[in-house]
């Protein structure tokens, strides 16, 4: 561990609240955190921080501002845990929604790779949290169709690194 992720772990991540929205996990005893730039998987443990190499840009033409949703979990068939970013463009000129491309983070391979974009835009910023299950992530989103919002439950399978979109049962 280098000297600037100890002195992090030393210092700063004792003051945060397990209960915020940087914080994600446990898986194992593993947490992610998401402080801005500084992406990490703790270990309180041992006190070991690993520090994320930085986010790669997905394919895009247009400038956008995003905002972005994660997931933390192991792949129990190769025992790789892995980061699920889902991020949100938003078009800087009128805040809608215009892509979501989701970024997998494998910490056997410290590195990210660009898994595809959601099919439709949906609207996640009231679900800060998500669920880890049976090696799958799971988030609960909402997109607008014919004057109603519908819910939505996507998916991500940690295992074969891809998402599935599927209703909420009625």
């Amino acid at each position: 561990m280098d000297q600037t992720a100890q002195a992090f772990a030393n210092e700063v991540l004792y003051k945060i609240p397990m209960d915020g929205t940087n914080v994600y996990g446990p898986c194992d005893g593993l947490y992610y955190l998401n402080l801005g730039e500084f992406r990490a998987i703790w270990n309180p443990t041992i006190n070991e921080v690993r520090v994320l190499p930085p986010l790669i840009t997905p394919p895009s033409n247009t400038i956008y501002t995003p905002c972005d949703y994660y997931g933390f979990g192991l792949d129990p068939l190769s025992g790789d845990y892995k980061v699920v970013v889902i991020q949100e463009f938003l078009s800087t000129i009128d805040e809608i929604a215009r892509s979501c491309p989701v970024m997998v983070y494998s910490l056997r391979n410290d590195s990210w790779k660009y898994c595809g974009d959601l099919i439709l835009r949906y609207n996640l910023k009231n679900n800060g949290c998500y669920i880890f299950v049976k090696r799958c992530c799971f988030w609960l989103g909402s997109f607008p169709h014919g004057g109603k919002s519908y819910e939505i439950i996507i998916t991500f399978d940690m295992a074969s690194d891809s998402f599935q979109e599927r209703t909420v049962p009625v």
